[in-house]
């Protein structure tokens, strides 16, 4: 069975900034990918929001060290760098299609 170290997002919204808080909290690496550069700035406040709750949910609690970050609008880096990918897409077909 294959280690899980760095999760990969495939969009970067709302349900996709959810998936990297936890990851990030719970110590794993993450490789974002989003076809839009400026939801970077998106992500980053979504994640120093998520903190703060992360933070007093799991008070006491042992965790390993933080997981880093990198956002890529680079598909093939997502692929070569990710160890599981999370696909967080809105559900329209199209859309889809297209990432």
């Amino acid at each position: 069975m294959r280690t899980l170290k760095t999760l990969g997002l495939l969009g970067t919204g709302v349900i996709g900034g959810g998936w990297a808080a936890r990851a990030l909290h719970g110590g794993y690496d993450v490789v974002a990918y989003d076809i839009k550069p400026e939801m970077q700035s998106v992500l980053m406040r979504s994640l120093e929001v998520a903190a703060q709750g992360l933070a007093k949910l799991t008070e006491g609690m042992a965790l390993p060290p933080k997981g880093t970050l990198r956002f890529t609008t680079d598909l093939a880096e997502l692929a070569q760098t990710a160890d599981f990918i999370q696909e967080n897409v809105p559900e329209v077909l199209e859309i889809k299609r297209q990432a």
